[in-house]
């Protein structure tokens, strides 16, 4: 049987990440409202777009654990139980994943709100 810990840490950790990108969202729309330049613009929509995919993958994610928890609940004792089991470690490393993912999206964002307003561009195709 998968740890159900490791279930109730993944879903903290995917509201943890929900909040942090809805506060940067939000940072990211008061930046807007400063005068920007084309560069600047441009930068934000690609900040925008990954907050949005950010927030996809934590619902889609969230989606998978519960569908595959209420399956599993009526399966435990049967040979699925282990393919439920190997599903939820599976989705425990995408949530690992995801989180690497957003703390970088999160230190870059960061990089950019303290550079902004100083013409601070950077590619956004590296990122």
């Amino acid at each position: 049987m998968y740890n159900h810990k490791k279930l109730i840490n993944g879903l903290c950790l995917l509201d943890y990440i929900r909040q942090e990108n809805v506060l940067l969202k939000d940072q990211l729309s008061v930046l807007l409202q400063l005068e920007i330049t084309p560069g600047d613009i441009q930068t934000a929509e690609w900040f925008h777009q990954k907050f949005i995919e950010n927030d996809q993958i934590v619902e889609l994610l969230r989606y998978e654990i519960n569908t595959v928890y209420s399956q599993r609940r009526s399966e435990l004792k049967t040979r699925q139980g282990l393919l439920m089991n190997k599903r939820f470690q599976m989705i425990y490393i995408d949530i690992q994943n995801i989180k690497k993912e957003f703390l970088l999206l999160k230190e870059d964002f960061n990089h950019f709100k303290s550079g902004f307003g100083q013409s601070l561009h950077f590619d956004i195709q590296i990122l």
